[in-house]
């Protein structure tokens, strides 16, 4: 059973009397036994192609690659708890059976997310409008069988279909990583990306597996996050909110291979305190409110890594040009020990609505222009969308510092990585000259006893 907002009809409806193809994302959460569908987005692209072309359906309007772009965005904007849970297509029935194997990868593609792995529920859900009959019918796809087959599934729009729970976090990172050099490619945004993403790999698996506290206390996963007034532990706290806490578990298991020698080129450090809110069901179990605190962690510090990179390398390639963008695979880069801002989190309120969506805006944005690129990657009206908060940019420590005490502002310091490997020298000598030190002190010690 598929239960959507009443607002996710009205959008549809709409988009049927332009009289052309439209295609775009489903927004909401799965569960085992309901899956709810929150809003709706249309994809931007397609909608200007569909103006000018009409009622025709040529290949060209299935821009899959760019669908797929457009739901990695709007994921990266989207809180705990909520994902891509299918994709919407508004047009004639024929379109529907032409383009169906196309759309059964098109809804494998956009409903992946790397933040954390797969969750338990693969499946996913296709809502076809149809053009002429103003008829909505929706199919489900089991993306977990390759063999599996498009099922009709119940559609219901309801008033308020699911009253949300909101969790709220607050988790301090201190990161220290390497980023290795790629031999097989030059280097460009992507690579980068890869590699930073790589090297944060290790604490993404420590957040999907961290401690999370729910109202101060350790709950069970088969728990109902909120139970009746009756009962203990009833309600969210004091503004509809749950408090949660994020515990990364520090201890390291042994490990199970040889140690093996990477070439890196440079050592990364994050460090400072980063705010998670996820959303939830009115229904849900704490298993699903831990599961989406996490996944909101792991997604949010992924984000703003992924905008940092773009935003690195868009300077680069104004400042070089695009020529000299890329660099040798066999030398490594000449890299200054430097630091940046990370993007702070800002939280926007839909409308007619009481979740949000989080844009990630740099010092020299204005709350005009993250709110008008909000607004373009969601299609709505920049007036209708409301900031809820954003956090605050503390002042950025010099990479100097940040060796001696790191402080609460959330940056990137990144260093060379010859600088390391020229102390490691020096450094073992004074090691081995303290350990002779220590030894030769002891032997007189014992001698004078004696």
């Amino acid at each position: 059973t598929i239960i959507a907002e009443e607002g996710v009809q009205g959008d549809l409806g709409r988009l049927t009397g332009s009289h052309g193809v439209q295609i775009g994302l489903l927004v909401g959460q799965v569960t085992a036994q309901k899956d709810f569908v929150a809003f709706s987005i249309s994809t931007p692209s397609l909608s200007d192609i569909c103006r000018n072309e009409g009622d025709s359906t040529p290949a060209d309007l299935f821009e899959n690659w760019w669908v797929v772009e457009h739901s990695r965005q709007v994921t990266m904007m989207l809180p705990g708890g909520l994902s891509v849970v299918g994709v919407f297509l508004v047009g004639p029935p024929e379109l529907l059976k032409t383009f169906l194997p196309r759309l059964r990868q098109l809804l494998a593609d956009v409903c992946r997310d790397s933040a954390l792995p797969p969750p338990p529920h693969r499946s996913r859900s296709l809502l076809h409008v149809c053009t002429r009959t103003k008829k909505h019918k929706c199919q489900t796809l089991d993306l977990a069988d390759a063999q599996a087959v498009f099922r009709p599934a119940e559609l219901k729009y309801l008033p308020h279909s699911s009253k949300w729970h909101r969790l709220e976090a607050s988790l301090a990172l201190h990161i220290n990583t390497h980023v290795s050099r790629n031999q097989k490619s030059k280097s460009s945004s992507s690579d980068l990306q890869q590699a930073i993403q790589a090297g944060l790999q290790p604490t993404v698996d420590s957040i999907g597996s961290a401690l999370v506290l729910l109202h101060g206390q350790q709950s069970q996963p088969e728990e109902p996050l909120v139970r009746p007034s009756g009962q203990k532990k009833a309600g969210p706290a004091k503004g509809g909110i749950i408090p949660a806490a994020l515990l990364l578990r520090t201890s390291r298991p042994p490990c199970s291979h040889a140690p093996k020698l990477l070439d890196h080129c440079t050592h990364l450090q994050i460090t400072g305190n980063m705010r998670c809110y996820a959303f939830v069901h009115s229904r849900a179990t704490c298993g699903e409110a831990i599961a989406a605190i996490r996944q909101d962690a792991a997604r949010s510090l992924l984000s703003r890594v992924d905008a940092l990179c773009k935003s690195l390398e868009a300077e680069k390639a104004e400042k070089t040009g695009e020529d000299d963008v890329d660099s040798t695979p066999d030398e490594a880069p000449s890299i200054a020990p430097a630091s940046w801002q990370l993007p702070r989190r800002v939280a926007l309120r839909l409308p007619s609505s009481n979740l949000y969506i989080s844009d990630y805006c740099f010092p020299e944005e204005n709350e005009e222009e993250f709110k008008s690129n909000t607004a373009e990657l969601l299609s709505m009206k920049p007036e209708d969308i409301a900031v809820e908060y954003l956090e605050e940019f503390l002042a950025v420590p010099s990479p100097e510092e940040c060796l001696v005490e790191t402080v609460g502002a959330a940056s990137v310091v990144e260093k060379a990585g010859t600088d390391s490997a020229s102390l490691a020298p020096l450094i073992g000598l004074v090691v081995a000259a303290v350990v002779a030190l220590v030894a030769v002190v002891a032997w007189l010690v014992q001698y004078l006893i004696k």
